[in-house]
């Protein structure tokens, strides 16, 4: 209750904004780029590794001086080498093991403290591809059977983001993310699982959705905003 409370004055309080800054007809372009890096070596075990990336780019144009609306584009990647399965049927599994890339569209109110630092938040839509692939092994003890999974999604959200700027100069911002909240998500899967090494197949269909009143706050996420020349 506590997030819930805190998270909508912040959105109260953008809504009620003074205004400081001339930002009306301004063209932006935003980005941000985080990279996840990680490694195990144990010691009666194969070494393992895994690498991911998120990236995600917005263009976008102030209406007013305290309102804004634009496009996300945003992809992300994961992938690494992994040890699967016992001392029965041991398995180096390698290489890209997902994929994702969306597109999604966002309204943002601002409230500018001052000529230099403010707050933004509003609600977006976004669709969703994502591929994923994992490897299991299933063991009773004295024999092993190795399963592939591969997963297509698309899937649908409605959600709510809240975020704070400082005004670098007059053509850069640093933006810093605060929370967000979906409350409404639709997916719809398609599951193949392949037995190895004799590929029987077994294919799923799954839709779901739902309605998510949970809000992440805080969530600190980091990115810069370029303001393109009049």
């Amino acid at each position: 209750m506590k997030k819930i409370f805190l998270f909508t004055l912040l959105i109260l309080a953008i809504s009620n904004s003074a205004v400081f800054a001339q930002m009306d007809g301004k063209r932006f372009i935003s980005g941000s780029l985080s990279v996840g890096l990680g490694a195990t070596n144990p010691k009666h075990s194969p070494s393992s590794n895994s690498y991911g990336y998120n990236f995600d780019i917005g263009l976008g144009k102030f209406k007013t001086n305290t309102r804004a609306s634009g496009w996300n584009l945003s992809t992300s990647l994961t992938g690494g080498k992994q040890y699967v399965g016992a001392t029965l049927e041991p398995r180096t599994v390698e290489g890209i093991n997902g994929i994702g890339v969306g597109v999604g569209h966002f309204w943002h109110y601002y409230k500018h403290f001052n000529e230099k630092f403010g707050v933004f938040g509003g609600p977006q839509v976004n669709v969703n591809y994502n591929y994923g692939k994992t490897t299991n092994v299933q063991s009773d003890g004295t024999t092993a059977e190795i399963y592939e999974i591969k997963q297509n999604s698309i899937s649908l959200s409605l959600g709510l983001e809240a975020g704070a700027y400082y005004k670098l100069n007059e053509r850069w911002w640093l933006l810093a993310s605060l929370g967000f909240s979906q409350p409404f998500a639709a997916k719809y899967t398609l599951e193949n699982t392949v037995k190895l090494p004799d590929s029987d197949q077994l294919t799923r269909h799954n839709f779901t959705y739902g309605f998510y009143p949970a809000i992440n706050f805080p969530s600190v996420g980091v990115g810069l905003r370029y303001f393109f020349k009049d």
